[in-house]
């Protein structure tokens, strides 16, 4: 699954009578485990780092629960081989994401830097290669080699 990064806009919401069935956000990962790789132009890749330092602490200092434990399950890696046209390639590891907790940045930005969200968030999209951007994949376990 491809996504872009586009900014954060806002639209009015469509009557109930019009109200398409909406997908599930890509960025919940029901199953708690997900791979997100993310492809980033290479001389954004320190702010796009340091973007991801400040959502990091955010979410550990929050007081609600459901953010730290977001965080708790979040690793990002870097590959040490450049990606298409050149883009520096994290990884996002999620492993134990909260039950309907998203990993969107759109939401986890709004909510905890209301004032800071729009400019951050286009800084963030602004960081990627395009295409590919992002892709996304959902993980299901089929076998524990600790256990």
């Amino acid at each position: 699954m491809l996504i872009g990064g586009p900014l954060i806009t806002q639209s009015k919401a469509a009557s109930p009578a019009q109200a398409p069935a909406s997908a599930p956000s890509p960025f919940l990962f029901p199953s708690g485990a997900a791979l997100v790789l993310n492809f980033i132009k290479p001389d954004k890749a320190a702010e796009w780092e340091g973007l991801m330092d400040k959502v990091k602490l955010a979410l550990q200092a929050s007081e609600k629960p459901e953010r730290k434990a977001q965080a708790g399950a979040w690793k990002i890696y870097k590959t040490s081989a450049a990606g298409p046209s050149g883009s520096v390639i994290y990884f996002w590891r999620i492993d134990g994401a909260p039950a309907g907790v998203a990993y969107s940045m759109v939401e986890i930005m709004t909510e905890l830097f209301p004032k800071e969200a729009r400019a951050m968030y286009e800084q963030y999209s602004a960081a990627f290669q395009n295409p590919p951007a992002i892709q996304i994949f959902q993980l299901e376990l089929v076998n524990d080699f600790s256990k």
